[in-house]
């Protein structure tokens, strides 16, 4: 049997009361009314005359449009429902009293069918399970693809009130499929125009909610994207919406100079409250944004560190620790240009990849904790980039671990409290100098004699199976520059051996070469990757 297409869904959930004077109302705003409009043919009416605010409204915006279905359900109040007050007894109204009129004519003229509309029977309209029975009733509806949910809450005393406006808070959450346009309550004051009243539309202060957890996002976590989303919804002047759009972008790919351009561009000017608040947070996040996001200097570093700070926060590991290892590539940049002129501002070519290729070795002729704080953040950075794919061993805790590592906080810490006697760069530059080149091979592989002036390492590389994995290349790496990092590696292996050992080298920083008798040949691994360089 063919499954009939869906008919989007208009849900209107009525809270029903027992107002009996006819009253005129106006919709507050025409271009909330054109969301309800959508769903409607016809209408073009701002004022209706009815005993409530939906009739009223349905009256107003006419038929339904062609392929578009309506699903109606009144919440009785308590006059409905029978109120043991108004009844003049002690008793409690039972579930059995139901509505105790018939139908009402309005929803006899709107509906096809008696039994097209849906009655929700409360016990008891005063208690927190009565509203939670609103809440469920309303988010267990059978909602589909395109789906909309108005709220008329007018009549709704109590839970019954709180019941309806909660749901529809949580609506788009338990239903991505749907969604709200309209959260209505008619206000009604005949004392100071008998028979007039005002349908307000409340879904602009439905949203209001997402305003404050976007403003902490952005203050805390650099994260403009749920205000982008809630000024989207509003309406928001364009200015505004380009500019959290610029910031999301940057955030996105967490790529720190794109996202101190986007800090640095003027805040988009407004006059309301939200807009005053979200320009002084922009503005003061402006401040700790680098003024030249280009230019490599201590500012820069502070951003980026705090940066790191901020995503760590927001449990972004993955994009902090992308940040922290180009960061410290930075910093070794900086500190190796600071040791030669302390006096200049900043290092002329930063960003060049054969300056960034030499400042990436230099963090392994280190030595001690800081090469191994290297290389855990390489590892790290190597596992988040290759998605847990690449052979390593590390886990998800292990890259948390990198954040907590003494070597980061004595980094940030040194560059805060960096003076002209313990300049921070100190102890990055406390590097030996390179070591003679370095010649491997094997017994099992034709040989050839080591050039002049080149070291011949220990012949144990035979002693490894075929196909070598990545602990035994690790493990023939550690050994190859245990005593100090070579200025390059030639190798004269088998090519198994050497597609191992070649990634495992240069991962260590070390140039990986041929040599073929008479002049240094790149190496290139079996995928053509050239690892001489990085």
């Amino acid at each position: 049997m063919t499954q009939q297409p869906h008919r989007p869904t208009l849900h209107v959930f009525f809270s029903l009361g027992n107002r009996g004077e006819e009253v005129t109302y106006r919709f507050d705003r025409d271009d909330q009314l054109s969301a309800l409009r959508g769903w409607f043919t016809g209408g073009a009416a701002h004022e209706h005359t009815a005993h409530s605010a939906l009739p009223a409204a349905l009256a107003m915006l006419g038929p339904l449009k062609e392929g578009r279905a309506l699903s109606l359900h009144l919440v009785p109040t308590a006059a409905v429902l029978g109120d043991a007050q108004e009844r003049g007894d002690k008793g409690q109204p039972s579930p059995s009293a139901g509505l105790r009129e018939e139908l009402p004519a309005w929803a006899r003229a709107a509906l096809p069918s008696r039994e097209a509309l849906a009655k929700l029977e409360l016990e008891d309209h005063r208690s927190s399970q009565a509203m939670w029975a609103v809440v469920e009733r309303v988010l267990e509806e059978d909602y589909g693809e395109g789906d909309a949910l108005w709220v008329e809450s007018t009549g709704g005393i109590r839970s019954i009130f709180y019941g309806l406006e909660l749901a529809s808070h949580l609506l788009e959450a338990v239903h991505p499929e749907a969604r709200v346009i309209a959260t209505t309550y008619a206000e009604v004051d005949t004392s100071q125009s008998p028979g007039m009243g005002t349908l307000h539309d409340l879904e602009d202060f439905r949203r209001l909610g997402q305003a404050a957890p976007g403003m902490l996002s952005l203050r805390t976590r650099l994260d403009p994207r749920p205000l982008l989303v809630f000024f989207e919804a509003q309406r928001g002047p364009h200015a505004t919406t380009d500019h959290l759009e610029q910031l999301s972008d940057a955030l996105e790919m967490s790529w720190p100079r794109d996202l101190a351009r986007a800090l640095r561009a003027e805040p988009p000017a407004g006059s309301d409250t939200l807009h005053q608040r979200l320009n002084q947070i922009l503005t003061g996040l402006r401040e700790i944004a680098p003024p030249d996001p280009d230019q490599l200097d201590e500012t820069t570093l502070r951003w980026e560190l705090d940066l790191i700070e901020r995503l760590v926060q927001s449990h972004q590991h993955g994009d902090a620790v992308r940040v922290l290892r180009e960061t410290l590539v930075s910093a070794m940049v900086l500190a190796l240009h600071r040791s030669k002129d302390p006096a200049r501002e900043a290092h002329p070519n930063p960003y060049n990849p054969k300056v960034r290729g030499e400042a990436e070795r230099a963090w392994f002729r280190l030595g001690g904790a800081w090469t191994a704080f290297w290389t855990m953040v390489t590892g790290a950075r190597n596992a988040v980039a290759h998605v847990g794919t690449s052979g390593t061993d590390m886990k998800p805790a292990q890259v948390r671990e990198v954040f907590k590592a003494p070597q980061l906080k004595a980094l940030q810490e040194s560059i805060t409290d960096a003076t002209p006697a313990t300049p921070w760069w100190a102890p990055l530059v406390k590097i030996t100098d390179d070591a003679a080149p370095l010649w491997l091979r094997d017994n099992s592989w034709p040989p050839l004699s080591p050039p002049d002036g080149v070291a011949e390492a220990p012949r144990d590389l035979s002693k490894g199976k075929l196909p070598p994995g990545k602990n035994w290349a690790d493990d023939q790496a550690k050994r190859a520059i245990k005593n100090g990092l070579p200025e390059r590696v030639y190798l004269t292996v088998h090519p198994v051996r050497a597609a191992a050992l070649a990634p495992a080298l240069w991962e260590r920083g070390v140039p990986v070469f041929h040599w073929d008798g008479q002049e240094p040949v790149p190496f290139l691994s079996p995928y053509g990757d050239d690892v001489t360089t990085r």
